[in-house]
Parts: C-alpha cells; structure tokens; sequence
C-alpha cells in the first residue's frame, strides 16, 4: 500500500513541469512545396526568356549571312576566269571539228593532197609488153577499148627488168584520173607519176605490163 508523504519543493516543480512526448512535433512541408513548385514554374520562363534573347541577337548576323549573296551578284575572278577557260576550250574543240569537216571527200588520198582529176577515156595510152609474150600488149589493149577508152596504142618495152610488177606511168596530176581508171581495168596496183618515163615514149600514160 503506498504512502503518502508530505510535499516537499520536488512535487512542487514537478506539477509545474510539462510532461513532452517522446516523439518529435511533425516538420511542416510546406515552405517545401512552395520552393519546388517556384522552381518548376521560374526555371522554364527563364529558359524561354534566354533563348528567346540568343535568337534575337543571331537573327541580324543570319540574315547578312543570307542576303550576302544577294549584295554580290558577280561570281568571283577564279570561277569566272575557270568557266571562260573551258568555254574557250570548248570553242578550240568545235573550231578544230569545223576545219575538219570542211576537207573536201573527193579529195586524193595521196601525199600530194592535191585533188584527182576526173578521168578522159581520150587521153592516150600506150601499152608496152614488158612481158615479151607475143600478142600481151594486144590483149591489154583490147582490155582498155572494151571499158571505153578510145586512144590506146602499142608497143614492145625496152625498159629492161624494172619494174618487176605491172605499172602505170602518168606525166603530171591532169591524168592521174585517167590513169587510175586504167590500171582499175587492167587489175594493175602500181601507179607512178613519172614525167621523164612519159617522155621517154612521147605519151602522156604509160602502161609497162609485166
């Protein structure tokens, strides 16, 4: 059974205390919550104001960047000076072209590049028989009168053993027409323009048949 005791300054300070509970007083979150939601709310206006500010101020710079084109309208003196040097090689291209397609095709072919003249079935002709078969210098003959050609005459070579292979002489470029046409007819391959071997037999086409 308990006892009672007289009260002493002890009871006395404890009925004035308060007596606290053993766990702390709840912290209020929110002065919290105000600083993020501040956060959230200033962080992107910031960020929208900033950018906003940079894009103003690089507007004028893209805007010279754009428009400098514009402002020189000329090319450069490199590109200019490339582009008239290949115009200019084009043009030496097509000049050359030009000169080329201007040759005459009835043209010789020959070193000379002289013109061939048109051929005269009455030039004269004379067929020597380098052969010394009677009667060869006679079928030639025949050969050349029946292809048209109306002045043929005659006669045995004296020439010796050149040449080796049938030819056929001209005195100047008017008969080599006439001559080529000849030697056509005769299945000859040698064509020679010799002035003397056409003096030598007084005849303006000579024909050695071997």
């Amino acid at each position: 059974m308990a006892e009672n005791y007289p009260e002493d300054e002890f009871d006395r300070l404890a009925a004035e205390r308060t007596t606290m509970g053993a766990h702390r007083r709840p912290t209020n979150a929110r002065p919290w919550l105000l600083a993020l939601l501040a956060v959230l709310i200033v962080a992107p206006i910031a960020g929208i104001l900033i950018g906003n500010a940079m894009s103003g101020g690089d507007s004028p710079a893209a805007e010279e960047t754009t428009s400098a084109p514009a402002d020189g309208a000329e090319e450069p003196d490199g590109e200019g000076t490339d582009a008239e040097a290949t115009e200019a090689g084009e043009d030496d291209a097509t000049g050359e072209d030009s000169v080329e397609s201007t040759e005459d095709p009835l043209t010789d072919d020959s070193d000379t590049g002289e013109p061939v003249a048109d051929a005269d079935m009455n030039h004269q002709i004379l067929v020597l028989n380098g052969r010394g078969t009677a009667g060869f210098a006679g079928e030639n003959q025949a050969v050349l009168q029946d292809q048209g050609f109306g002045n043929v005459i005659v006669a045995d070579y004296r020439g010796g053993a050149e040449p080796a292979e049938s030819t056929i002489y001209y005195s100047s470029p008017e008969y080599e027409g006439t001559a080529k046409l000849a030697a056509e007819a005769l299945g000859v391959a040698n064509i020679v323009e010799d002035a003397e071997m056409a003096r030598a037999y007084q005849a303006v086409i000579v024909a050695v048949m071997r």
